[in-house]
């Protein structure tokens, strides 16, 4: 919770204006614009596992209290941000691989929610 000069304690967060917090020790500023500004895709959160144990945790975390699971790795937490939980190994051998290891790791990606490490 941030305290706000002359509000005279701590802010109701569902008010507009901005919050700033911490994150992976970056500082970040989140900015609630109100009602008439919903999350969607074009915004998202990526992050990068290194074991399939890592894998489940990030993704159970998220779809275990109230997201929701999609495809290729994609799932949205309860409050409509989506998150991509990808293994490091997968994006490491794409960026490699070219061609048609792209786009058969494409076409198999599309039809899971949650990617295993290679």
């Amino acid at each position: 919770m941030k305290r706000e000069p002359g509000d005279g304690g701590v802010r109701d967060d569902r008010r507009q204006g901005a919050r700033e917090h911490e994150a992976k020790e970056h500082d970040c500023l989140g900015l609630n614009g109100g009602p008439e500004f919903r999350h969607s895709e074009a915004f998202s959160f990526q992050i990068a596992t290194d074991t399939q144990e890592e894998t489940d945790r990030y993704w159970n975390a998220i779809v275990g209290n109230g997201g929701k699971e999609s495809q290729c790795g994609w799932c949205k937490e309860r409050w409509g941000l989506s998150w991509q939980i990808t293994p490091r190994t997968l994006t490491e051998a794409l960026a490699v691989g070219g061609g048609d290891l792209i786009t058969t790791s494409h076409a198999v990606a599309a039809k899971l929610a949650r990617l295993c490490p290679l």
